[in-house]
């Protein structure tokens, strides 16, 4: 039974789950950034009130001096309230908002809601993960033989192929796999170059987690006749 009233965490999911969605699929940063910066907030504020530290903000803490964490939360407080009002700055222009920030706003959401949950959703879960492998500067160490490898084989990639095969990667976690196909097909279009990156990739996610919803994109690799170029 559905339920009639929703409270801040099951909001901040839905937000944080559109905006990952909507990274993956390449539209426009400035709704993404308004998206993630409302969960964000809400769910920092959850943080203090509840009285837990997320991970991500525990690390601010530790590699940074307070007066310039003030400094930069300050700076992204200023950005979402241009984008919120106009009262006192109609003709106001702020910089364009590069894909990293909205990175790293989404890592810090994720971080938050699964310190206060325990637990993230599929999209959630299939972010922090594409986010080690395209920011592999950002990991003390590699869980695993098999995410290093990913890690590899995603630093060739573009952006554009990087945010392809994340969202190829969500759509065979949550079982859509007539969306798996349709993204297949558009690897094969816009990228006929790194498609033989992305299936080896494939290839090591199946290898390590024994994923079974892999064996569509197995299938299409043989219906086009694509080798393998990563040994066993």
């Amino acid at each position: 039974m559905a339920r009639d009233r929703l409270n801040k965490l099951d909001i901040t999911q839905r937000q944080l789950d559109c905006a990952i969605r909507l990274m993956f699929d390449e539209a426009d940063p400035i709704p993404i950034h308004t998206l993630l910066f409302a969960a964000g907030e809400v769910l920092q504020d959850l943080c203090r009130v509840r009285g837990v530290v997320s991970e991500f903000d525990q690390a601010m803490n530790d590699l940074i001096k307070p007066e310039y964490r003030k400094q930069m939360h300050q700076l992204w407080r200023k950005r979402a309230l241009f984008l919120k009002h106009a009262k006192t700055d109609p003709e106001a222009e702020m910089e364009k908002i590069g894909p990293e920030l909205n990175d790293i706003y989404a890592l810090s959401a994720t971080m938050r809601y699964r310190t206060l949950t325990a637990n993230i959703s599929t999209p959630m879960t299939v972010f922090a993960a594409w986010f080690g492998w395209v920011h592999p500067g950002s990991m003390k160490k590699p869980p695993n033989p098999a995410y290093k490898k990913i890690q590899k084989l995603h630093a060739g990639f573009s952006r554009s192929e990087q945010l392809l095969f994340g969202r190829l990667y969500l759509t065979v976690h949550e079982g859509r796999s007539n969306d798996t196909e349709t993204v297949l097909d558009d690897f094969e279009r816009r990228f006929p170059e790194a498609k033989n990156r992305a299936f080896d990739m494939m290839d090591e996610l199946s290898r390590d987690a024994g994923l079974t919803a892999w064996e569509l994109p197995r299938r299409y690799r043989t219906r086009i006749q694509l080798p393998s170029s990563t040994s066993d």
